[in-house]
């Protein structure tokens, strides 16, 4: 099965109810490594998407998710 194709859009979509670049890749059916972050993150520039409210690394604040 081929992969969506990130288009502005569903990418817009996917940031939106998404915390971080890792679970974006998650809910695109994406797995973390071979490029695929560093793809991630030109598109989101490419197509001016607002992160700004990205957590980050909540795990190594003792965070979750669920408990922001």
């Amino acid at each position: 099965m081929a992969l969506r194709k990130y288009d502005k859009e569903w990418l817009e979509e996917l940031c939106n109810d998404s915390l971080s670049l890792a679970e974006v890749l998650r809910k695109a059916g994406r797995k973390q490594g071979g490029g695929s972050q560093a793809t991630l993150k030109k598109k989101i520039e490419e197509y001016q998407i607002d992160i700004s409210h990205f957590t980050g690394q909540l795990w190594n604040k003792g965070k979750t998710k669920e408990t922001d």
